[in-house]
């Protein structure tokens, strides 16, 4: 599989390789990504590059194997969400201490802990119900 074509960087991704993203959302802006700032964002993917802004994004998108970073302790098998700072965590329960629900972008492959660069597999971004 290939990356999601066309995108480019809204942001300067050079220290956030590997991070979750999002497209852009504003009005007259298309197809720029950002990473996500909170955990019910509608994320698209995982970035595999590390663009500058108005760089072209290799995204990684839905049935792909990726490296994603993780930010937090993750074992091989794992649901994947994202913390605010567009890191993937576990989420063996999709909702928070605060009730939110938490959006799933993965499943774990590997094994690690916060920092760390492994491998995943990008699921269709979802939210768990509580009923």
């Amino acid at each position: 599989m290939a990356p999601i074509p066309g995108l480019l960087a809204d942001a300067d991704f050079s220290t956030r390789q590997f991070y979750v993203v999002k497209l852009v959302g504003t009005t007259g802006v298309e197809w720029e990504v950002t990473p996500t700032t909170a955990i019910t964002d509608r994320a698209i993917g995982i970035i595999q590059n590390d663009p500058s802004t108005g760089q072209a994004a290799q995204v990684a998108g839905l049935g792909e194997i990726a490296k994603a970073q993780y930010g937090g302790t993750v074992t091989n098998g794992q649901w994947l969400g994202f913390g605010t700072d567009a890191r993937v965590v576990a989420s063996a329960d999709p909702t928070t201490a605060s009730g939110a629900l938490r959006t799933i972008i993965a499943q774990a492959l590997e094994d690690g802990a916060t920092g760390e660069n492994h491998y995943v597999l990008v699921l269709s971004p979802w939210q768990a119900t509580t009923t």
